[in-house]
């Protein structure tokens, strides 16, 4: 008999078989594993989209995916499925994560992270505006400056925040249906502003000094009780006028010349709307040049404003430029000015304004005001010390500019605008720089205001971008 050891036999001789040895089963309850991802950039606010490939040897299962950025403050992750959306928020570097997770939900079910590198690069901007850069550029962190941001959007009436350090824009947000062109209005802002175009023109000599006698100019107060008040009472807010209601006024101009003493000048501070329309027959009689042609002449072209893209506004003689109010600018505008008074009057090589006007601009002459500036200390905000000196120019209904000299920063928030420049820039009852319907605060709004962000908070976030 013939033994066969390891085979079959052949034909039906009795013989046994035995089947192949089956697979292994695979293990119970095996990890899914995320594939591979390659580095990523995205630029501020845009986005792009990652498809997560996930293998499995349990078939069939289905997976959760879970993302996280170790600087979560640079970009929204966002997963849908296994697409996994990015849109980039401020720039910088951060190193993302990316986990996939099987529908059963047991024990090792949950994948070993991929990372990847994530750039997110500064926004590609038109000419005309400032340059951007990365705050890490100017040595801030990505995520204190955008905790700046974060905090002023609180406010539901923002319509656009820029952030600049050292004379770069790091850090930008913008309302939904608003971006970088959409005009903003300034309302007071627009003070600080003409109070630069007079320290051009002290500087230039057409104004002796801030101590001559306004009466030179306004030459209707001569022989009056008023002859004695100076350009430094009318900048500094204590000309010893009233604040009567100038705005519905049809000839700004004339109402506020005509207005009477209601205190000694140089003595008591009183914000006065009319104060400041002063400036108008000031610097036209002293240099020539409606306020309008002197400010864009002097400050707004030197540091690179568009007067053809700007709206800047009359009272409702159409003639007579507003002072106290009322330029219509995109947000890097306003920054660009910012940046002039951080910087000490210097734009690139020219010294526009004078650093002397502008270090009296922005300290504070009476309390907590300079010339046509808020010193934001002690007295401002009521006995306690903020941790940084900053000036601002603020506006009616939430437009700000925030200047930190010393950290080299300059902030810019402006209020929702709503404003078709097809009506023009002649002020009447129903053409107006209007902001009330994003603060709830118009004729026939109802419920409450929109109240603002909290100033002391915002100061404490800046203090900690250096």
């Amino acid at each position: 008999m013939t033994l066969l050891i390891g085979t079959t036999a052949c034909g039906g001789g009795g013989g046994s078989s035995s089947p192949p040895p089956a697979p292994p089963a695979p293990p119970a309850n095996s990890s899914p594993t995320v594939a591979a991802i390659n580095d990523r950039s995205v630029g501020v606010g845009d986005t792009a989209t990652v498809a997560v490939g996930v293998s499995d040897s349990n078939a069939g299962d289905t997976h959760t995916i879970a993302a996280s950025a170790e600087a979560a403050c640079l970009a929204d992750l966002e997963v849908s499925g296994t697409t996994l959306t990015i849109t980039g928020l401020v720039a910088g570097t951060t190193t993302v994560s990316v986990t996939a997770t099987d529908s059963s939900g047991s024990a090792n079910a949950t994948s070993a992270a991929v990372t990847f590198d994530l750039t997110v690069e500064p926004p590609q901007v038109p000419d005309w505006a400032l340059p951007r850069a990365a705050p890490a550029a100017v040595d801030i962190g990505p995520c204190p400056a955008s905790r700046v941001l974060d905090h002023v959007f609180t406010d539901a009436a923002v319509q656009s925040a820029v952030l600049v350090g050292d004379g770069q824009v790091i850090a930008e947000r913008y309302a939904a249906g608003y971006d970088i062109g959409s005009l903003g209005t300034s309302w007071s802002v627009a003070k600080s502003f003409y109070s630069a175009a007079i320290g051009i023109a002290i500087d230039r000599g057409d104004i002796e000094s801030l101590d001559q006698p306004a009466s030179v100019f306004i030459h209707e107060w001569a022989g009056t009780n008023k002859e004695s008040i100076t350009v430094r009472n009318l900048l500094e807010m204590r000309a010893g006028l009233p604040n009567p209601d100038v705005f519905t006024q049809a000839n700004q101009t004339q109402f506020a010349v005509a207005q009477g003493l209601n205190r000694e000048p140089g003595t008591t501070f009183l914000y006065s709307n009319i104060t400041s329309q002063l400036f108008e027959p000031l610097l036209r009689r002293a240099t020539g040049l409606d306020a309008h042609e002197w400010l864009a002449r002097t400050v707004l072209e030197p540091i690179g404003i568009d007067r053809d893209a700007i709206g800047m506004w009359f009272d409702p003689t159409g003639v007579q430029p507003l002072t106290y109010c009322c330029l219509d600018m995109r947000p890097d505008d306003f920054a660009r000015f910012g940046w002039l008074f951080a910087n000490g009057g210097l734009w690139d090589s020219e010294q526009v304004v004078s650093a002397d006007y502008v270090e009296q601009s922005l300290a504070a002459r009476v309390g907590y005001y300079g010339l046509q500036w808020w010193v934001m200390n002690t007295a401002y905000f009521s006995d306690s010390t903020p941790d940084i000196d900053v000036s601002a120019a603020h506006g009616f209904q939430g437009q700000h500019i925030y200047v930190w000299r010393e950290g080299r920063v300059v902030l810019v928030v402006l209020t929702e605008y709503d404003h078709d420049i097809e009506q023009g820039y002649v002020l009447s009852l129903t053409n107006f720089p209007s902001t009330c319907a994003a603060r709830n605060d118009c004729p026939d709004s109802t419920g409450e205001d929109v109240p603002s962000f909290d100033e002391w908070t915002l100061l404490n976030r800046l203090a900690g971008l250096r």
